[in-house]
């Protein structure tokens, strides 16, 4: 019994209680959209000063400078 006079406790709208069964059968999945794949993986954005791979990506004469700073260091500890 409630307080309130011609108020009652609304039904349930779906009877049957098994919903994944419901929601998994052909008669509702051929209706269904297909599911969406993304478009693209998103890739990590590298910093060029921190990796060698990013730099020379974007600067392929950034190789030739790096081995020309290692060599004079090189020579600069041999002296």
């Amino acid at each position: 019994p409630t307080l309130k006079k011609k108020w009652h406790l609304p039904m349930p709208m779906v009877s049957n209680t098994d919903i994944a069964r419901i929601i998994n059968s052909e008669e509702i999945q051929t209706v269904l959209n297909p599911k969406k794949t993304p478009a693209f993986k998103k890739v990590k954005k590298l910093n060029p000063l921190k990796n060698i791979k990013a730099m020379l990506h974007l600067n392929p004469y950034a190789a030739v400078v790096k081995e020309a700073e290692e060599k004079a260091e090189a020579e600069a500890i041999a002296k």
